[in-house]
């Protein structure tokens, strides 16, 4: 019998201990889910300034052959116009990219701890992308590494604990104690027959004149521990719901990707080809335009799905609590 409850509120405590070291992974795992978003989006502001970049020098090209046509009297100056206005309106978002790649490195360099100098942006690399293939088999035992789910977990016990604790209360509560010691009038005299001096005492407390307000604890608490176990149980469905986000996410973006390849290079082909029929006087400067404007839209939806394809496996990764290791006291407690 765990008298006075005291057995109940160690228990308490050790679970509150638990919850807050839940707590702190939780943290450390959104952190480290921030940096990997924040390098994501810097490679993707990235992706978007070369394809700017490219097809600013493809239609500086056209610019160049409209106004040869101009002034050889073959178009009227109105291709000129348009390439022109073409051209400078890709031109106009390249700063509009390289002010978002600095953002993005002060934000990682923030995050990390270090000086934005030390994040060097300037070293170009392609959006990160999964291996390819990638079977993805996530049992439900999975799910109990969330630190989310871990706190709920552990408010559950902490609340049952004092639920207990509070049961504990309505009963009599012995309490014993004493203490032993030495006297003497001088120091070397201590140990000797006589100095010798103890005492020993004992409490009994009986709730009797408080059983109601004992009684209306016990059921508070009992409604605490309800309360505690209904957040356990969505803590597990929100995870859930999280998992199979991130996963519709990866797939629809997979598929997404497969089609914007085949159609970035039917897109490129079309304006290359455009371009050429224009030069020689077999097309309309409208033709090129319209291609050119078509590569540079389906280009940058090409880097869009494979930052989003990167964010679906960030979503994953703080959905199944990765980077987040199991203290051993929770190993210990699951025994």
């Amino acid at each position: 019998m765990d008298a006075g409850g005291r057995f109940a509120a160690s228990e308490a405590a050790f679970s509150d201990y638990l919850s807050s070291q839940a707590s702190l992974g939780g943290v450390q795992t959104r952190i480290a889910a921030e940096v990997a978003g924040a390098y994501v989006n810097m490679r993707l502001a990235q992706k978007r300034l070369d394809v700017a970049q490219e097809n600013a020098k493809t239609q500086q090209e056209a610019l160049d052959i409209a106004n040869w046509r101009y002034l050889s009297g073959l178009v009227p100056s109105t291709d000129v116009d348009q390439a022109r206005t073409s051209f400078e309106q890709t031109r106009a978002s390249i700063p509009v990219y390289c002010a978002q790649v600095m953002q993005y490195r002060n934000l990682i360099a923030r995050l990390i701890g270090t000086t934005p100098e030390a994040v060097n942006p300037t070293s170009t690399a392609p959006i990160p992308q999964p291996p390819r293939n990638l079977a993805l088999s996530i049992p439900g035992e999975t799910l109990r590494n969330r630190p989310a789910v871990r706190m709920a977990e552990a408010k559950v016990m902490s609340a049952l604990a004092r639920y207990a604790q509070a049961k504990s209360a309505l009963f009599p509560s012995l309490s014993i104690g004493g203490s032993f010691g030495l006297s003497g009038p001088i120091m070397g005299q201590l140990g000797e027959w006589g100095t010798h001096n103890s005492n020993g005492f004992g409490s009994l407390t009986l709730p009797i004149f408080n059983t109601g307000s004992l009684m209306a604890q016990v059921e508070q608490r009992d409604a605490q521990a309800a309360q505690a176990k209904i957040d356990y149980e969505a803590s597990l469905l929100a995870g859930v719901q999280d998992v199979e986000d991130a996963l519709n996410k990866v797939w629809s973006q997979e598929t997404r990707k497969k089609s914007l390849v085949v159609a970035e290079e039917s897109a490129r082909n079309a304006a290359t080809a455009a371009r050429q029929n224009y030069s020689a006087g077999l097309q309309d400067f409208t033709v090129v335009l319209t291609t050119q404007r078509t590569l540079l839209t389906v280009q940058e939806s090409l880097a869009s799905a494979e930052a989003e394809i990167a964010q679906g496996y960030i979503d994953l990764y703080i959905a199944l609590g990765g980077g987040w290791t199991v203290p051993q006291e929770f190993k210990n407690n699951d025994r």
